[in-house]
C-alpha cells in the first residue's frame, strides 16, 4: 500500500518518462589514445541527460544516449557517422571532438540531415557551408587571432616562435596566428613543424627545442599541438631553460596535458615547476565561473569523486543546447517522422541566434551566428601550482563598436584595444578574496547576521574601491583605508579589515531546505564585465582543497555551536548581475544584455545542529533504499501467513519485517521528494512537507512499537502465564507510548516549549480529575485487579454482596457480572478493589454438599447405604482420580450430621456431597443428585423430612492442598 500510493505520488507531481525512447548518439574518443578526453564527454552528457529523465523526459518521453567510438581517428570517426546514419534512431549527435574527426563525419551527418553539435572541435572547416553543424565553443580563428593579438597587446612581446603539429588542429590554429601576428606587427622569428606519427618524433622535438636556444631568440613560443606533444615539448623547453614565456592553445588545458608531465619526477615532487606561468587559452575555468558551474562541479565530484575539466562543462552545455532544441521543436509525439523531427531540431538550433535567444548553461549563454559557430569568449588562464587560474587580463570582443559614447577616451585609458581594425576591451581581472573572520548575531527570523572580514585585491592597473558596492548589505559598508598594501612587479596588493550585517540567503538560487546561506556579494558600481571581472583567489583563500577550508572554518569558531547552526560547505563564485542604466548615457548605448556586471559571491552554507538523514545519505542511496523498502515489503506480502496471529510464534516476524520495510521506504521517500521539490515549491509549502515528514517519524515508529509489544511482550506473557492479558491493560500502555509521541511531535516538530504545555495540561487534568475523580479511581483501580488478578472473565466469584455470579467482561471502569438466573450486575472496579472477593473457579474440582433430613427412627446405615446408592447412580459427579482432592477424600461421601429439633419436630439430618467439574453447572448436578435420593429413599418407603433452614441449600467446599473452605451459596426460594 505504501509502495502503491507513493508511486501514485510520485506519477502526479513528477511523473517518470514512459512514452517512446528519444535516441541520442554521443561520438568521441571513448577508448584509446584520449579516452580520458572521451570519459568528460560521456559523464558530462549523461549528467544532463539524468537531470532531464528525472524531470519526466521530454514531453513524457525518455532520453537514451547511444555511444559510438571514434577514438580521435578521422577515418574511424567517418565508420562510426556512417553507422549513427544506418542505424536510424538518433535525433541528432553530439560530437567528434577532434576537429579532424568532426571534419571526417560532417558530411555524413549533412548528407543524412542529423543535425550535429560539437562540444570541442574548433577548426573553422567544421561547421563550414554545413547548416547540420553547429559547435559550441570558440573557433581556432577566433583562437589564433585572440592569441597573438594577447601576445601582442597585453603580454607586449616582440619576438615569437610557432611550433605546431601536422595534424588539422595544429596547423591551422598556427596558421592563424602568424597570419594575425604579421597584421598587428608580432615578429615570427622561428616556426617548427613535426609529425605526429613520425617514427623519430622523439629526436625531432629535440631538435627543434634546439634550435629555440639560436639567436635572435625568441621572447614567446607558441605550441600550437595537442595535449601530449605540448607537454612533450614543455618537458624539453624547461629543461633547456630558455628564457621564454609560454603560450599554448586550449588543448593544453586539460588533464591530458598534465598527465603526461606527471611522469616526470621533477613534476611528480613539485607539483607546477613545469606548468607555473604557462599561458593556455580555456573556454572554461570553473573557480572563477557561474554559480550553474559550481554546483557541477559539486555534483560531478559527489558522484565520480575528482575535479571535473572544462570539457565535462561544454559536454554538458552541448547536451543541454541540443535538449533545449529537442524540447522546443514541436516533434512528432509517435517518433514516425524522424527525417521531419530532425530537420525541426535543426532549425530550433539555428534559431538560437541572438543574445536574447541565448541558452544559458555552465559556460555562460550560448547562441550561434550564421555558421553554426557559437558566440564564445575566448579566456587566458595560467597555471599555477598545476592548477588554471584566470590570467590578470583577458580581452573581450566589442559586438556594438557604433554605440560606444567615449571611444576615444577608452582608447586613451587603454580601457579599449585596437588592433587593426578590430576594437576589443581589455578586461581587468581582479583577484579576490575573502577571509571570513566572525559570525555572530544571527537572526532566524528575518535571516540577517553580523560578519567580520577581510577582504584583498591583487590585481594590475587603477581600481577605485570606493565604487565597490556589496549587495546583501544591510547598510551600506565603505572601503577606506587598507590594513596592508603592496606593488610587486606591477601587481598591487591591498588588504581591507571589514565588518558589516548582512541578508541571508542572497544567491540567485535558493538554498536546500533546512539550510542557508551565508556570506557576501559585491560587485564595481560603475564598470561593466567588460572592463572588470571579479574571480576567486582560491589559492589566497585556500579553497583549492574545500574541505580543509571547511575544517579551517570550523577550527576558528568562525560560527560559534551556540547559535545552533553549523557550517557544512563553503565556496567562491563569480556570475553576472544584470544591471540597469539608470540614465547613465554610456550605459544606455549598450544593449540591453551589455549591462552586465561581475559580481563576486562568497559563501558559507549552513544547517541545524541537528541529526538528519537528509545530509547523510546521497539521491543515489535514497533510491537503492527506496527499491530495498519495497522489495522488502513485497516479499513480506507474499512470504506472510495467510492467516497470522500474534500468538503465533512462525508469524512474529511480519511485523519486524513490515516495519523495516516501512522505515526504509520513508527514508527514501522524504529524501526524494525533498530533493525532486526543492525548485518547484517555495519554502514555506517546503515547509510543510518537512513537517509532514517529521510528524510521520513519530507517528509510524509509534505505531509499529504498540505493534511490537503486542507480539513480544503481551502474548508472550499470555503464553506464559495461561491467561489474556486485560485489554484496559493493552489500551493504558498504548495510550502512554502514543501521549509521549504526541508530546515529541509538539516538542521537535513544532518547537513549542514543553513546560508551557505541561503546566496549562496540568492545570486543566486537574479540573477534569476533579470532574471525573470516580472515573480515575475505577481505572486505577481496573489496573490494580488486572495486574493482580484475582479473577478472570468466565471465572464465577463473589465481590463483596455481588454473586456469587459469572465473569462476563472487565472493562475500564467497571467489571460485568451474570448470575445462574442471567441478572446482570455492573461492580465499579474502586469498589471491587476494596471488597471481599470469593473465586468459585480458581480451583477444579468444585465440591458440592446438599442436606438430606429423615425421620430419626430409621437405621442411620441403611439412609446411608442408599444416599450412597443414589450417589453412584448421578453420571455427573466427578469420581475421576487425577484430581489430588478426589484421591486424598475420594469421589463423593455421607455423613451423619445429628439430630435437630423444628417446629417441636425432631428430624436426623445426613450431608452428601461430591464433586463438580464447573461450578456454574452446579444446579443442575445438585438436581440431578436430588432426583437420585429421592428415588433410593421412596424405593423403600422412606420419605424425607426436610429443615427448612436447609431445604436445597447446597455448600459449595473450595478446595485447597491444606484443606476445605466452606462458601455459603444464596438460598433458592
Amino acid at each position: 500500500m505504501l509502495a502503491g500510493g507513493y508511486s501514485l505520488l510520485q506519477q502526479i507531481a513528477n511523473p517518470k518518462p514512459k512514452g517512446l525512447p528519444l535516441h541520442i548518439a554521443v561520438v568521441g574518443p571513448l577508448h584509446g589514445k584520449g579516452s580520458d578526453i572521451g570519459t568528460s564527454l560521456k559523464r558530462g552528457v549523461e549528467l544532463r541527460v539524468d537531470e532531464i529523465n528525472a524531470e519526466g523526459g521530454i514531453n513524457g518521453r525518455p532520453v537514451v544516449i547511444d555511444y559510438y567510438d571514434d577514438r580521435n581517428i578521422a577515418d574511424r570517426a567517418r565508420q562510426q557517422a556512417e553507422q549513427i546514419a544506418s542505424d536510424n534512431k538518433a535525433m541528432g549527435v553530439i560530437g567528434h571532438w577532434y576537429s579532424s574527426s568532426s571534419m571526417a563525419g560532417a558530411d555524413i551527418y549533412k548528407t543524412h540531415k542529423i543535425p550535429a553539435i560539437s562540444p570541442g572541435s574548433t577548426h573553422v572547416a567544421v561547421t563550414q557551408d554545413n547548416p547540420w553543424y553547429f559547435r559550441a565553443i570558440f573557433n581556432d580563428r577566433t583562437q589564433g587571432q585572440f592569441l597573438a593579438n594577447y601576445a601582442r597587446m597585453v603580454l607586449k612581446k616582440q619576438r615569437v616562435a610557432v611550433i605546431h603539429e601536422d595534424l588539422v588542429y595544429g596547423r591551422y590554429l598556427a596558421d592563424v596566428f602568424t597570419a594575425q601576428a604579421k597584421r598587428i606587427g608580432l615578429d615570427v622569428i622561428q616556426q617548427h613543424h613535426f609529425k605526429t606519427e613520425d617514427s623519430d618524433l622523439e629526436a625531432r622535438l629535440d631538435a627543434i627545442v634546439a634550435k629555440l636556444g639560436q639567436a635572435p631568440a625568441p621572447d614567446l613560443v607558441f605550441l600550437s599541438t595537442h595535449a601530449q606533444e605540448g607537454a612533450a615539448l614543455l618537458k624539453r623547453i624547461r629543461a633547456a631553460n630558455l628564457d621564454a614565456d609560454i603560450l599554448g592553445p586550449d588543448a593544453l588545458a586539460s588533464k591530458s596535458f598534465l598527465d603526461v608531465l606527471a611522469d616526470d619526477h621533477q613534476e611528480r615532487e613539485n607539483p607546477g615547476i613545469l606548468t607555473d606561468g604557462v599561458m593556455i587559452t580555456t573556454p572554461l575555468i570553473f573557480a572563477t565561473a557561474n554559480e550553474r558551474a559550481q554546483n557541477l562541479r559539486e555534483t560531478y565530484l559527489e558522484r565520480y569523486s575528482v575535479e571535473p575539466d572544462w570539457r565535462v562543462g561544454y559536454a554538458y552545455d552541448a547536451a543541454h543546447i541540443l535538449l533545449h532544441a529537442i524540447a522546443s521543436a514541436n516533434i512528432s509525439p509517435a517518433g514516425t517522422d524522424l527525417s521531419g523531427d530532425r530537420k525541426r531540431i535543426r532549425n530550433a538550433l539555428a534559431a538560437i541566434s541572438s543574445p536574447s535567444k541565448a541558452v544559458n548553461g555552465v559556460t555562460g549563454p550560448t547562441f550561434f551566428d550564421s555558421h553554426g559557430d557559437a558566440n564564445k569568449t575566448v579566456l587566458i588562464g595560467t597555471y599555477e601550482q598545476a592548477k588554471i587560474i584566470s590570467a590578470q587580463t583577458q580581452l573581450q570582443s566589442i559586438r556594438f563598436l557604433n554605440r560606444l559614447v567615449n571611444l576615444e577616451k577608452d582608447l586613451a585609458a587603454e580601457r579599449i584595444v585596437q588592433v587593426e581594425d578590430q576594437y576589443t576591451y581589455r578586461t581587468n581581472v581582479i583577484h579576490t578574496g575573502v577571509r571570513i573572520e566572525k559570525i555572530s548575531e544571527l537572526n532566524d527570523d528575518d535571516l540577517s547576521f553580523k560578519m567580520d572580514f577581510q577582504l584583498w585585491f591583487r590585481h594590475r592597473g587603477a581600481l577605485d574601491v570606493g565604487a565597490i558596492e556589496f549587495l546583501n548589505a544591510i547598510e551600506p559598508i565603505k572601503i577606506e583605508k587598507p590594513i596592508k598594501e603592496k606593488l610587486v612587479n606591477g601587481t598591487r596588493y591591498r588588504l581591507y579589515q571589514l565588518s558589516g550585517h548582512f541578508k541571508a540567503d542572497f544567491l540567485s538560487q535558493p538554498p536546500q531546505f533546512g539550510k542557508h546561506v551565508l556570506g557576501l556579494a559585491f560587485r564595481h558600481r560603475d564598470l561593466t564585465m567588460n572592463h572588470l571581472i571579479f574571480v576567486a583567489d582560491l589559492s589566497g583563500m585556500m579553497l583549492e582543497d574545500s574541505q580543509e577550508a571547511l575544517r579551517r572554518l570550523k577550527q576558528e569558531n568562525v560560527l560559534s555551536s551556540a547559535t545552533g547552526w553549523s557550517i557544512n560547505r563553503y565556496w567562491a563564485s563569480q556570475e553576472v548581475y544584470s544591471g540597469v542604466a539608470l540614465g547613465d548615457p554610456e550605459l544606455m548605448m549598450l544593449p540591453a544584455d551589455g549591462v552586465a556586471f561581475s559580481r563576486m559571491n562568497v559563501a558559507i552554507r549552513i544547517q541545524e545542529n541537528q541529526f538528519s538523514l537528509r545530509d547523510i545519505i546521497t539521491q543515489q542511496e535514497a533510491q537503492l533504499l527506496q527499491w530495498l523498502g519495497i522489495m522488502v515489503l513485497f516479499v513480506t506480502f507474499i512470504l506472510r501467513p495467510r492467516r497470522t496471529s500474534s500468538k503465533d510464534r512462525g508469524s512474529r516476524w511480519v511485523i519486524p519485517a513490515i516495519a523495516i520495510g516501512s522505515t526504509a521506504f520513508l527514508i527514501s521517500s522524504e529524501l526524494l521528494w525533498m530533493e525532486k521539490l526543492a525548485n518547484k515549491l517555495d519554502p514555506y509549502m517546503l515547509g510543510l512537507i518537512a513537517k509532514g515528514f517529521d510528524i510521520l517519524w513519530w507517528v509510524v515508529p509509534v505505531i509499529f512499537l504498540v505493534r511490537l509489544i503486542e507480539v513480544f511482550v503481551w502474548s508472550p506473557l499470555e503464553q506464559k502465564a495461561g491467561h489474556t492479558v486485560p485489554i484496559l491493560v493493552r489500551n493504558m500502555v498504548a495510550f502512554v507510548i502514543y501521549l509521549l509521541a504526541f508530546f515529541g511531535i509538539i516538542a521537535f516538530v513544532f518547537s513549542y516549549a514543553l513546560t508551557g504545555l505541561l503546566a496549562t495540561s496540568g492545570v486543566v487534568a486537574m479540573i477534569i480529575g476533579m470532574a471525573v475523580q470516580m472515573n480515575i479511581s475505577n481505572i486505577f483501580s481496573g489496573i490494580a485487579l488486572n495486574i493482580e488478578r484475582p479473577f478472570k472473565i468466565g471465572d464465577c466469584v463473589k465481590i463483596g454482596s455481588y454473586g456469587p455470579a459469572k465473569v462476563a467482561d472487565i472493562t475500564w471502569r467497571a467489571t460485568h457480572l451474570y448470575n445462574a438466573l442471567g441478572h446482570g450486575f455492573k461492580v465499579p472496579n474502586s469498589m471491587a478493589a476494596e471488597s471481599a472477593i470469593r473465586n468459585f473457579s480458581r480451583t477444579k474440582p468444585s465440591c458440592d454438599m446438599i442436606t438430606v433430613c429423615v425421620a430419626p427412627e430409621y437405621d442411620p446405615e441403611r439412609i446411608s447405604e442408599l444416599l450412597f446408592k443414589a450417589l453412584k447412580a448421578s453420571d455427573r459427579i466427578i469420581i475421576d482420580d487425577k484430581y489430588d482432592i478426589i484421591q486424598e477424600w475420594g469421589p463423593y461421601d455421607v455423613m451423619h450430621a445429628g439430630m435437630e429439633v423444628v417446629d417441636r419436630i425432631s428430624v436426623a439430618k445426613y450431608w452428601v456431597w461430591y464433586f463438580v467439574e464447573d461450578y456454574n453447572a452446579r444446579f443442575d448436578v445438585s438436581d440431578q443428585v436430588w432426583r437420585e435420593i429421592w428415588k433410593a429413599l421412596t424405593a423403600e418407603g422412606i420419605h424425607p423430612s426436610l429443615s427448612p433452614n436447609d431445604a436445597f441449600s447446597p455448600i459449595e467446599v473450595a478446595t485447597t492442598q491444606i484443606g476445605i473452605e466452606q462458601k455459603e451459596l444464596p438460598r433458592d426460594p
